[in-house]
């Protein structure tokens, strides 16, 4: 259904849309933004997309691919529930590109805007700790489980704020668990393996005391730090224990994955943030007697958590399937009886895999209940099913089996912690009739946006991590000037507020 309303939206918008775009005015920002971080030369998109040149190549793959609503990935469905950064078109991107293919792509006159320059390197930029883990060749065939440890020789608490993890094997690896022993447990079980780390069975804790801290599973990335004080506090004297999951098939091949991490500055400020899987795919949690999918069926799953027993402030949300998923729906009711939405995916992809933050903190009362409903496709109309022809899959941890599981990372709660804004984007409406034909000129710009005189009471401007780098108070019958001359290369969010109505204008810094 979402694929058909996304084709007649766009088909619907672009009705409406002016026939003038062009690339190097209106179209090129679009692809910068939403395409280019996986589609250049060394990206996992295959093909690039940061030229002119490029897009005509493969126009009939992006127009399919935009009119089934498949690209940008984003799995879960933004009419449930808005994400930071989403990876999602608006109506009115989507209206301009429709526009200007239906208009023979033009490249319009003056300057094509320059590519983004897209790193190859890490996201975590200044990490306080990497962990290069020992170069390990894959012994089994079949799903392996090995687990990696190293002293963290922290003499006091430290708080976790951030952790990328980049596979040395993308095709081997199929998902990454970081947790931390307080004890000695990992560390004598790694020496006495001979190989590189220790061998686990990825369904339970690697060692009896560790503490989940993250995960990785395919199209994860870092997001940046979130503006809280909240860190997995990790006690003195720990290690690290990491445990990988390499998929089956992929027998004496190597990997040297690494992993980068970023510690609090000031932990006298912190407050713990615990991950913890509240949906699990066992009774009484899972409403069913187990997680059963015979071949050829499309069956349904519910989960019922137990009551929180007290209030917590959630950050992020980290849902599970394996290959034949097909939708994942959370959600909360609070004392109060109100259906809180949390999360549908409803185009799951075993590819896409997130840690979605929520655009502002959720807080959840103690005695509230999260809910979920998932369905599978174990037919062969599911081009991701594994087996061909389809056969019984049941629960377990093998990249053929299945997986129900909600993660979620969250802290105590503390009043006005649901006001913190994470991403900018949530103040935005399309109300704003003062702005609606207004714009910031030239955009994208070296250094310097100016606008027009306009009324409004404040303009905010965002960096890409959702801090406010500048603010403008009006000033009658003045041009509006943002300088970003001392930010860095990105795009910029530039909030105008006037009364209660606010409108988004995006600002590319190149």
């Amino acid at each position: 259904m979402k694929k058909v309303l996304c084709s007649v939206s766009f088909v619907l918008f672009a009705g409406i849309a002016s026939f003038s775009q062009t690339w190097n005015q209106e179209v090129a920002v679009i692809f910068h933004e939403n395409c280019a971080q996986c589609h250049n030369e060394q990206g996992i998109g295959g093909f690039p997309l940061l030229t002119y040149t490029d897009v005509l190549d493969y126009s009939d793959d992006i127009q399919a691919a935009l009119e089934e609503g498949i690209m940008p990935p984003w799995p879960a469905n933004p009419s449930y529930r808005h994400f930071k950064d989403e990876r999602v078109l608006s109506d009115a991107e989507l209206a301009t590109l429709e526009s200007w293919f239906m208009n023979g792509m033009p490249e319009g006159g003056g300057n094509s805007p320059a590519p983004p320059v897209i790193s190859t390197d890490a996201l975590m930029t200044d990490p306080d700790f990497v962990w290069d883990l020992e170069t390990y060749e894959v012994s089994m065939n079949t799903d392996e489980y090995r687990t990696f440890v190293i002293p963290l020789n922290n003499t006091e608490t430290k708080y976790l704020t951030g952790a990328e993890f980049i596979p040395g094997n993308t095709a081997a690896v199929h998902h990454y668990l970081l947790y931390y022993d307080p004890g000695t447990d990992a560390q004598a079980a790694d020496d006495a393996d001979p190989g590189p780390g220790f061998g686990t069975n990825g369904a339970n804790f690697p060692v009896p005391n560790a503490v989940l801290m993250d995960g990785w599973a395919p199209g994860s990335y870092y997001q940046g730090e979130l503006p809280i004080n909240a860190g997995s506090e990790i006690p003195p004297n720990a290690s690290l224990v990491l445990e990988m999951h390499f998929a089956g098939g992929h027998l004496g091949e190597t990997d040297n994955s690494q992993v980068r991490l970023k510690f609090s500055d000031n932990p006298d400020n912190m407050r713990p943030r615990w991950v913890d899987p509240i949906l699990y795919h066992y009774p009484p949690c899972l409403q069913e007697p187990w997680l059963i999918i015979p071949a050829n069926t499309t069956p349904t799953f519910h989960q019922e958590s137990d009551p929180i027993n007290v209030d917590l402030t959630m950050l992020t949300v980290f849902p599970h399937m394996h290959q034949i998923g097909s939708t994942y729906k959370v959600w909360l009711v609070n004392p109060q009886n109100d259906t809180i939405p949390i999360i549908d995916v409803d185009q799951w992809d075993f590819h896409w895999q997130y840690w979605y933050t929520f655009q502002q903190p959720i807080h959840f009362e103690a005695g509230s209940v999260f809910y979920s409903e998932a369905t599978y496709d174990n037919t062969a109309a599911n081009d991701d099913n594994p087996n061909d022809p389809p056969i019984l899959v049941t629960l377990g941890e093998g990249s053929g089996d299945e997986m129900l599981l909600t993660f979620f990372a969250f802290t105590y709660y503390l009043p006005g912690d649901e006001n913190i804004v994470l991403d900018s984007t949530i103040l935005s409406t399309p109300n704003l009739e003062l702005v609606d034909n207004w714009n910031f000129y030239p955009n994208p710009s070296g250094s310097k946006f100016y606008g027009l005189p306009l009324d409004f009471d404040a303009i905010q401007v965002f960096d890409p991590m959702g801090r406010i780098v500048a603010e403008i108070e009006p000033s009658p019958g003045e041009f509006i000037k943002v300088d970003l001359s001392v930010q860095p290369s990105g795009v910029y969010t530039a909030v105008i507020r006037k009364g209660n109505a606010a409108s988004v204008r995006r600002l590319v810094k190149n």
